[in-house]
């Protein structure tokens, strides 16, 4: 019996380095600056862009993640607005992909922080692409800025 209680104990713990392990590998390959490329979005009425839009030269988003978890988000038309905040990756136990979760404060939202939470859906070293929250259809490319 013991010796089953000491298998199963040892299991969970490696299990749990190498999920830290693997957090901590996203979380180098999230850090940098990404220019969005392309996106789509509806707002739950079907009458949004349900297909993939290209981002243009004059309403360009830049996001940048750094290492001590802080991003900014900056666009630069139809008026120049920049976020700031912090995120946190999450991965849930039996979910499917990691997600990152965006706190940022703002004087618009109750209680002064807006917070959502963004799957991410492809991570390589020249694209991430990142799924909406809720059961709207929404999504980001970005391509890393050199």
């Amino acid at each position: 019996m013991k010796a089953i209680l000491c298998a199963i104990l040892v299991s969970l713990a490696f299990a749990g380095v190498a999920q830290s392990a693997e957090s901590d590998t996203t979380i180098r390959a999230l850090i940098g600056k990404w220019r969005l490329v392309e996106f789509y979005n509806d707002i739950g009425d079907g009458k949004g862009h349900l297909h993939w839009q290209k981002a243009g030269k004059d309403s360009s988003e830049i996001m940048e993640l750094t290492e001590d978890g802080r991003f900014t988000v900056t666009t630069t038309a139809p008026l120049r607005q920049e976020t700031k905040g912090l995120y946190k990756l999450e991965t849930a136990r039996n979910a499917q992909r990691p997600e990152i979760r965006f706190t940022a404060s703002s004087a618009a939202a109750a209680g002064g922080t807006n917070t959502w939470k963004s799957t991410i859906l492809v991570l390589t070293a020249t694209k991430l692409e990142l799924g909406g929250p809720g059961i709207e259809g929404s999504g980001r490319r970005y391509a890393r800025m050199k």
